[in-house]
């Protein structure tokens, strides 16, 4: 079966939810079975809808996002999820690959089942804060979902009303990449203004008012609005670093007070644990490229868990353990969340943006901050040049393999400049991981192809420049 955007107008309730300890708000269903719109009639039926939609982010962030994240950029190599990556790894890929596909798809569904929480719940008759809450959690995901596809593919279809033919689909061209940053914007600053600061016992893992506001900072900063980004993560409060770097992700100490947002999974029920960390065991097809071994120092006490290495492959073969899950019982069986935003990451943005701010002094504080939890020397005394180059480094240290390295590249411009070099420097003789030719990174790279599926089954869809 070809799927498309049409997941919009065939997929209103897809009732998957994930259970298990601190899950308990969200509640198992069957995974299968698809409602027409007419279940959303009472708060009952909305939680549940919200429940899935909480739901549908399961295999976005189950490997795939992370192969964007890390793969395609100089942190992994191609064997992260398979040897397949390969085609991501070293820039060979094409429209018709299916990666991009699943990631499209995917997306589209979970923005399906948010915009039919936020349709029909309006009008259910409930406790009017209940159900704003309930809607603004479903803004928090529609803008979630949207933020990942303007960023992998450019202008993408922007739809916000639910679909209930898949023929209304096909008037939905590609939206402009600012109208679409305007609706994210829309989503968050909504949801910020309604959601709760925390939540306790069933509740515990919702999204908060300070997931809304640090993703809005996010936002703010990829679109360069220094300003609004300061605003907004100065915003973030309640929060804080770990003194332990490695019990962020301890499976026994989930949604600690540095985790901001983190899609949940669950070992204890089958089909609803993360796979990602099995593909960052030493045995597994997860390779850390060399030179990240070498960019922590030997004081740095987040090396370890960062950068291990498996001796007993030759070459020497370097891997992650953040999220490793020592009770799995299989590889698809663990309890690892995925986290998608933490406090560390909000310092190091601020950091990033008071330095864009020409407020290059005020910049240390925040950057400092995150050092010292690593055990590291402050800096001091840098340029605003130096500066850039100094919070790249950090945040490719302080969040390696979590899905963060390709998107600051683009980012900051600095993409093709950095793959390239990358590409170079391990390619040139027959026993170079790229071999004799180094692969080539096109300005035009920086976006990703759209599915060719999409482009087929819907006229309006046009594809990026240089695919």
């Amino acid at each position: 079966m070809k799927y498309s955007i049409k997941y919009i107008a065939i997929c209103s309730l897809a009732m998957s939810t994930i259970v298990g300890c601190k899950r308990d708000f969200i509640e198992l269903s069957d995974p299968n079975r698809i409602y027409s719109d007419n279940y959303i009639k009472d708060a009952t039926s909305l939680g549940s809808s919200v429940t899935a939609a909480y739901s549908t982010m399961l295999p976005i962030y189950n490997t795939t996002f992370q192969a964007f994240g890390d793969v395609a950029s100089d942190n992994s190599t191609t064997q992260i999820g398979g040897p397949a990556y390969n085609l991501l790894d070293a820039f060979t890929f094409d429209q018709t690959w299916g990666t991009f596909a699943t990631m499209w798809n995917a997306s589209y569904k979970s923005i399906a089942q948010s915009n039919l929480v936020i349709a029909k719940g309006a009008a259910v008759p409930m406790d009017e804060t209940l159900r704003g809450r309930y809607l603004a959690e479903a803004k928090f995901i529609r803008a979630l979902n949207y933020f990942n596809l303007v960023r992998l593919y450019g202008d993408v279809p922007l739809v916000t009303v639910p679909l209930y033919d898949y023929k209304d689909s096909y008037s939905y061209g590609r939206t402009p990449v600012a109208d679409v940053y305007t609706q994210i914007v829309k989503d968050l600053t909504e949801a910020a203004a309604v959601l709760p600061a925390s939540y306790t016992g069933a509740d515990l893992g919702r999204v908060t008012s300070g997931a809304a506001t640090a993703l809005l900072g996010k936002v703010y900063l990829t679109q360069k609005k220094y300003t609004e980004a300061l605003t907004a993560l100065n915003n973030v409060t309640g929060y804080s670093l770990l003194s332990d770097f490695n019990s962020i992700f301890s499976t026994t100490n989930e949604m600690n007070n540095e985790i901001i947002f983190a899609v949940r999974y669950s070992r204890t029920v089958t089909g609803l644990g993360s796979t990602f960390g099995a593909y960052m065991a030493s045995n597994s097809y997860n390779t850390e490229m060399p030179e990240v071994s070498t960019l922590y120092s030997s004081g740095d006490k987040r090396a370890a868990i960062s950068v291990a290495y498996n001796a007993g492959y030759k070459p020497t073969k370097y891997y992650c353990s953040k999220f490793i899950d020592p009770l799995a019982t299989s590889p698809g069986i663990a309890e690892n969340d995925w986290i998608v935003l933490r406090y560390a990451d909000v310092l190091l943005m601020k950091a990033e943006v008071l330095n864009e701010l020409n407020r290059t002094v005020e910049a240390l504080d925040p950057i400092n901050q995150v050092r010292a939890r690593a055990g590291l020397l402050p800096l001091a005394s840098l340029t605003q040049s130096d500066f850039r180059l100094a919070v790249e480094t950090e945040r490719r240290m302080e969040f390696m393999l979590e899905g963060q390295r390709w998107f600051d590249l683009v980012r900051t411009d600095r993409a093709v400049a950095v793959m390239n070099a990358h590409f170079a420097a391990n390619s040139g003789s027959t026993s170079a991981y790229y071999g004799t030719t180094a692969p080539v990174m096109k300005p035009t790279n920086v976006l990703f192809p759209v599915p060719f599926v999409e482009i087929q089954t819907n006229s309006k869809i046009t594809q990026n420049p240089g695919y």
